[in-house]
């Protein structure tokens, strides 16, 4: 920030004598003294003033440049840790032993779909998955892998999408250009995944015939948490599967799910 200061000659002033008078806006004069040719300061206050001034709003808008910095970096962090690493987040509504409540949701087509009319199915794995986040895009190959693999051996496959900033048009097209082939769901509201306490996407809660929850967490990687498609598997979810189709308890019933947070319409 700069001051301009504009000086330009006066008449004579009489009381000055012989002298020549200036003035420097409307309050400091400089005399040329006759005798002498010495010049003199009738008052320097007012420019004094206004240079402190000058520097002391300099300092001010460095202060508050370096607080705007701070700020924004900060809230970059804070964004981008709490979008895409929700690892510590509160425990699902339901708990592993407990039985889903059954639910009704729309397909892409807009065919609503109730969850008990799966019916005669040795295990059912319900998915959280997402369009545009990275983890979940990560392991979407493992998906449809693993629907394929266990079609066969009387596993349904169901993926539900809870965020509200994926419209239904993208969460067709993102299926169809995955291979996701299994039923895919639009939770509007989020109310399953509220229902379910669904935080993060991809997340996985695998049950039983009798709806019985058996294992709830990631699909794979929870321990080097990843969203390269070239290192992504199901190392924790298939052990459980096969438990389950083996008639057993599952030797890991819990792991950390990893990915991005479900954008939600409204707070659970």
């Amino acid at each position: 920030m700069g001051v301009a200061l504009a000086f330009r000659p006066a008449s004579a002033d009489p009381s000055l004598g012989s002298g020549q008078a200036l003035k420097v806006g409307a309050t400091t004069q400089i005399k040329t003294l006759p005798d002498s040719g010495r010049v003199a300061r009738a008052t320097w206050k007012p420019v004094i003033i206004i240079w402190f001034r000058v520097c002391e709003i300099g300092k001010l808008e460095v202060r508050v440049s370096r607080f705007k910095i701070a700020f924004v970096f900060g809230l970059g962090l804070f964004l981008l840790w709490s979008a895409c690493n929700a690892g510590e987040l509160p425990a699902a509504k339901i708990q592993v032993g407990e039985k889903m409540a059954d639910f009704t949701l729309p397909d892409v087509n807009g065919k609503p779909h109730r969850l008990y009319d799966i019916a005669g199915k040795k295990a059912v794995v319900v998915i959280f998955i997402a369009t545009r986040c990275p983890y979940s895009n990560a392991f979407t190959h493992v998906m449809a892998s693993l629907a394929h693999e266990y079609e066969s051996r009387g596993v349904a496959f169901v993926g539900i999408n809870a965020n509200s900033t994926d419209s239904v048009s993208e969460v067709a097209e993102h299926a169809r250009a995955h291979g996701l082939d299994f039923l895919v769901l639009k939770d509007e509201g989020n109310r399953v995944a509220d229902q379910l306490g669904a935080h993060v996407t991809p997340e996985v809660f695998l049950t039983d015939s009798t709806w019985t929850l058996r294992y709830h967490g990631a699909l794979g990687n929870s321990h080097q948490p990843t969203n390269n498609p070239d290192k992504t598997n199901a190392d924790e979810l298939r052990p459980a599967l096969e438990d389950v189709l083996n008639g057993k308890p599952a030797e890991v019933t819990e792991t950390k799910a990893f990915g991005c947070s479900i954008k939600r319409v409204k707070v659970s």
